[in-house]
């Protein structure tokens, strides 16, 4: 279940927002402490994401 943030509450995302600010159960005090939504918009964050677009199982 995602926690209510100041995004969801403001209605407004900023590129500087750190990922753990807005998905709290993420924090690990580790790497995804510091990405920021720039991060994820320039697919510069260094998370491992499997690419299979495969269209029965989407999600795998």
């Amino acid at each position: 279940m995602l926690h209510r943030t100041r995004s969801s509450k403001g209605g407004k995302v900023r590129e500087s927002d750190r990922l753990v600010d807005l998905l709290p159960e993420l924090r690990s005090k580790g790497t995804y402490d510091t990405i920021t939504v720039r991060h994820l918009l320039d697919m510069s964050s260094g998370i491992a994401v499997d690419e299979n677009y495969s269209p029965w199982r989407p999600l795998n």
